[in-house]
This record gives structure tokens, sequence and C-alpha cells, in this order.
């Protein structure tokens, strides 16, 4: 079994966590789009029924 592994070169740098942020954002958009409005009416659920 072969395992491709990136090499980590010493010249490049970590993008920053924002930058990792916007492009998770960017690639998986969708998926928060679906996520959202569940989340949404989860926490007006909980949070009615707290009051």
């Amino acid at each position: 079994m072969t395992v491709a592994v990136e090499s980590a070169a010493p010249d490049k740098s970590r993008p920053g966590p924002l930058t990792r942020l916007r492009r998770g954002y960017q690639k998986y958009w969708y998926a928060y789009a679906m996520v959202t409005p569940v989340v949404v009416v989860l926490g007006v659920l909980v949070g009615s029924s707290a009051a």
C-alpha cells in the first residue's frame, strides 16, 4: 500500500485561521446553507422552552 504525503516545505507558510475559515466556507457553502436553518429553528425552540 502506498500513501502519498505532501511534504511541508520550509518556505511554505501555513495560512492564517481567517484564511482557512474563508476557504472552508467557500468550499462548503452549500453544507452551511443547509445546516443553518436547522440550527436556527432548534435554537428558537430551545430558547422558547427555557423562558
